[in-house]
């Protein structure tokens, strides 16, 4: 038997694809964002994740390069790793900057009982991708439970996928249905009532007591296809309201919220903080915490490639998360670390999104999008009187049904 050359092997499967219509290719859109804007050609890119303009803004080109010049550290190129010589004094001074600013501890607060958590940490990634997948396949363990949106990111697929030899078994990984409260409800019940039936057995014998272990609930603030926002406030409720039935079984100590507020940075919140600083800071204005978000939403994933007009991510969590990943996270070990030239624009991006200019691009992205979204959301904004109830996001979802290209 002849043997098929790997090239005839992939243009098989390519073909296949094709056949299908989920062929991807690269293409070169000329567009008033990438080219001289006096050029006739260039289109208006509808597709663009740099929801507030940033990527355009004078204001960031000026810090930038004012950064550039100011800084001594050979910017192009780290030279190695984050372990071991590519964390720079750039590098620390960035994730102390993310730290304070997306600190849950920056909020005031109206209700005196309300301690900041002493725990919060920044890790830099390279990117949102290398972020979740360092965590989702080292931080669950196989006595644990990983509950997610079906709709999650890919890249927190894949992290659960790398964690199967020695992470979270497939049987313990647990999809509900998207933006569905009463499915995570459910499976959240379903767990509580096995590891009780497991409990009562083990009473009745010899065998050792029954050790529960964490159950990690994986979602995005924002999901980027439909432009819907997570039922965060409904979720925290529910979780609430279990813990008063099931205390021992479900409760912050034990259930970790991991949000990917990849479409959220720079756009919601004080300053661009995000969705759940924002439920946060909401909550403490009203003199309140008795939803307790900042308990169960432990870590929180912000991302610099959409609405901060840059590259790379951060992962915000316990300094003892931040150690273990630090260990652990091959993406992060064995990565080259972030080059200095990028970390200075992270830092002018955010320059520019806690200025006035980020404030005024903030509050017309939202307006802008129902002005292209047409008449629909602006009908359902005015029939509900709520106006969230239409686009609730810097971009909505249009299905075309007949097309010629």
């Amino acid at each position: 038997m002849t043997a098929i050359s790997l090239d005839s092997r992939l243009h098989t499967i390519l073909e296949d694809r094709k056949g299908k219509g989920t062929f991807r290719s690269l293409k070169k859109h000329v567009t008033r964002e990438n080219s001289d804007e006096s050029d006739p050609s260039a289109k208006i890119d509808f597709s663009s994740n740099d929801y507030l303009s940033i990527t355009r803004s004078k204001q960031l080109k000026r810090r930038f390069l004012q950064r550039v010049q100011e800084t001594p550290t050979p910017l192009f190129g780290s030279t190695g790793s984050r372990l071991l010589d590519g964390t720079t004094p750039q590098h620390a001074t960035l994730e102390d900057r993310l730290c304070t600013f997306f600190s849950y501890g920056s909020i005031p607060s109206r209700c005196p009982s309300v301690i900041p958590p002493p725990y919060e940490s920044a890790l830099l990634f390279n990117s949102g991708f290398d972020a979740n997948v360092s965590f989702f396949s080292t931080v669950p363990q196989k006595t644990d439970y990983i509950i997610y949106d079906e709709l999650v990111h890919a890249s927190v697929w894949d992290g659960m996928r790398a964690n199967e030899r020695r992470g979270v078994p497939i049987s313990r990984r647990k999809a509900f249905r998207h933006g569905n409260v009463a499915d995570l409800r459910r499976i959240l019940e379903d767990i509580v009532k096995a590891e009780n039936a497991v409990n009562r057995r083990a009473s009745t014998s010899t065998s050792a007591p029954h050790r529960p272990g964490m159950i990690f609930i994986a979602i995005e603030s924002l999901y980027s296809m439909d432009g819907d926002l997570a039922p965060l406030p409904q979720m925290i409720q529910a979780l609430n309201e279990l813990q008063s039935l099931h205390p021992t079984s479900i409760n912050p100590a034990r259930v970790c919220v991991v949000v990917d507020e990849a479409h959220t940075t720079g756009i919601y919140g004080s300053q661009g903080r995000g969705f759940v600083y924002d439920m946060v800071e909401r909550e403490r204005a009203r003199g309140s915490r008795e939803n307790k978000v900042e308990e169960w939403v432990q870590v929180r994933l912000m991302t610099f490639g959409k609405g901060m007009g840059s590259q790379g991510a951060v992962l915000l969590a316990s300094s003892t998360i931040r150690s273990f990943l630090i260990n652990y996270a091959r993406p992060f070990i064995f990565s080259t670390a972030m080059s200095v030239v990028n970390v200075l624009a992270i830092e002018s991006a955010f320059d520019v999104i806690e200025s006035n200019e980020g404030e005024q691009g903030r509050s017309i992205a939202p307006s802008s999008t129902i002005e292209f979204s047409g008449n629909t959301e602006r009908e359902r904004i005015k029939s509900t009187g709520d106006p969230t109830a239409g686009c609730q996001a810097p971009y909505f979802s249009l299905t075309i049904t007949d097309i010629t290209l």
